[in-house]
């Protein structure tokens, strides 16, 4: 029963995480969690100590716990552990991806492709929640996809994790150019047509070049956002609900889908 209620408290902050709703460095009240969750205190420190473990959360002494703020050079950190897993990954699965999971790369390339001819016929820059939820599950989607044929099922875990807090840590929707959502669709094409051509070289200097340019990216908006907090400016629009729940699910079913072989 506690074990339920710490994922119920657990699945929520985390959730809250993702959609934005708790910002880096928001102090994290477990009375006033436990009242939105409708549970205990004790399912929810939990909760926040697996966050804490997970590197999402910190206990600050005699303050409490509170959302993980890092700095440039940590967020940094991240996108080069993610670079080393997912090139060593995208390697492992050239000649290991069936065609029908080569159809679902390409399906969840071509609903990228879809949100930004959808943003062009606005400003070009102001997301709808909706597109954020469809750009997050596709783009998630596709990583997933290759990770499950690589055939390492720590790996998917740990970039799952990874992608999570890049996400948390680096993401500003607010400020998105289309020119940056024209190439990282040109770069997922790529990626596709260099697997379907088990061109693993091709593969892993695109992928390369795709996670060091999302890190260009997340530094920036990292930098706005600091900027905008110093101001007193408003925060960027955040995620939809239930997007966590829709993640994790998507990550239970790689895990259990994952090959083994690796």
């Amino acid at each position: 029963m506690t074990t339920t209620l710490k994922q119920r408290a657990y699945n929520h902050i985390r959730g809250q995480l993702i959609a934005g709703r708790l910002s880096p460095g928001a102090r994290l009240c477990n009375r006033t969690l436990a009242k939105e969750i409708g549970v205990s205190l004790i399912p929810v420190r939990e909760a926040i100590s697996q966050l804490v473990s997970e590197g999402l959360a910190e206990h600050r002494p005699r303050m409490g716990a509170f959302v993980m703020e890092i700095g440039r050079e940590e967020l940094e950190e991240l996108y080069d552990l993610r670079e080393a897993l997912e090139c060593h990954a995208i390697a492992k699965a050239v000649g290991r991806l069936t065609q029908a999971e080569l159809a679902e790369m390409d399906d969840f390339s071509a609903e990228l492709a879809s949100i930004r001819r959808d943003l062009l016929q606005g400003d070009g820059q102001h997301w709808t929640v909706e597109q954020i939820d469809r750009w997050v599950m596709a783009d998630a989607g596709l990583h997933m996809t290759l990770l499950r044929a690589a055939g390492n099922r720590r790996a998917l875990k740990t970039v799952s994790d990874l992608r999570l807090m890049t996400h948390i840590f680096g993401r500003r929707w607010d400020i998105r150019p289309v020119d940056d959502l024209e190439e990282i669709c040109r770069q997922h094409e790529q990626i596709v047509a260099a697997l379907r051509q088990s061109d693993a070289p091709a593969a892993v200097t695109v992928m390369r070049e795709h996670l060091r340019r999302g890190c260009r990216l997340a530094l920036a908006q990292f930098g706005r956002r600091r900027m905008d907090e110093a101001a007193g400016r408003a925060g960027a629009l955040g995620g939809p609900a239930g997007l966590q729940d829709r993640l994790h699910a998507m990550e239970r079913v790689s895990l259990t889908n994952t090959r083994e072989g690796a």
